[in-house]
């Protein structure tokens, strides 16, 4: 509450009121995109106003600026080439941070399975990171999802950034695709390179985004923070696996490559 006028703001009155008991966990979900891996094909993915998810291909390259970098873990288990469960974890931003495992068995049945911190938590159930952007292409946010050896290729990119002087969001990035020849054939990887440096102007439009998308991002933390003792365990499970799902609903893995088996460290 401001001490000048003695009034409180909008968002402190509806914490007051409760208002978070009725609305549920907040969410933040805007449409995704991925790559392809076996055809080389970027593909934008939404939901359309009855829930069904839609497709749409991508030109070969894509430019915009990162505005948020996140992460999430994950492992696929098959049984002869069928699917048999998948591990999630709750979306995180690093290492160090308190994180929520899953795992869905091929029914789609979803329980908690563990939780704890993100680097033990990784390495007690072997868990692979994806690297998500949210990355602003025109005037859209996307979550940009990059695993195996494209997350590779990021890593190796950002020596060459780093080298520019610049941040990330001062950079306008194009995002191509290499194609690879392994023992299990050929697939697509994302290519990073640097189409040029925003200008001062384009900066400050760039920054009001990453403060529009971390407020979002902070109040879906905090909630998680302020109810994980006053909540039942069920209920928080229930509502970050409601969002689990329908990510993974959007980004299935099952057409593409298991770059887990493709040498590429």
């Amino acid at each position: 509450m401001t001490k000048e006028n003695n009034k409180a703001s909008s968002e402190e009155l509806a914490k007051m009121s409760g208002e978070e008991n009725i609305l549920g966990a907040p969410r933040y979900s805007p449409p995704i995109i991925r790559l392809q891996g076996k055809q080389g094909i970027f593909q934008k993915i939404t939901k359309d106003s009855n829930g069904e998810t839609q497709t749409e291909d991508l030109p070969k390259t894509i430019e915009g600026t990162t505005l948020k970098f996140r992460r999430t873990l994950t492992r696929f288990v098959s049984d002869k080439g069928e699917l048999k469960e998948s591990y999630f974890t709750s979306e995180h931003n690093s290492s160090k941070d308190e994180i929520t495992v899953f795992i869905r068995n091929k029914e789609g049945e979803t329980k908690l399975t563990d939780s704890g911190n993100a680097k033990t938590m990784k390495e007690k159930h072997n868990l692979k990171m994806t690297q998500i952007v949210f990355f602003l292409m025109g005037d859209e946010v996307y979550k940009l999802n990059i695993k195996g050896s494209s997350l590779s290729a990021l890593y190796e990119f950002r020596i060459k950034a780093k080298k520019t002087g610049k941040h990330f969001h001062e950079l306008l990035l194009e995002i191509g695709m290499t194609k690879t020849t392994s023992p299990l054939g050929d697939y697509y990887a994302m290519d990073f390179s640097i189409k040029k440096e925003l200008t001062g102007k384009e900066i400050e439009k760039v920054a009001e985004r990453i403060k529009e998308v971390s407020d979002k991002l902070e109040s879906i933390d905090s909630y998680y923070k302020e109810n994980k003792d006053k909540e039942p365990g069920e209920r928080t499970a229930e509502a970050i696996t409601a969002q689990i799902k329908k990510e993974d609903e959007e980004d299935k893995p099952d057409d593409e490559i298991n770059v887990s088996e493709i040498p590429f460290n």
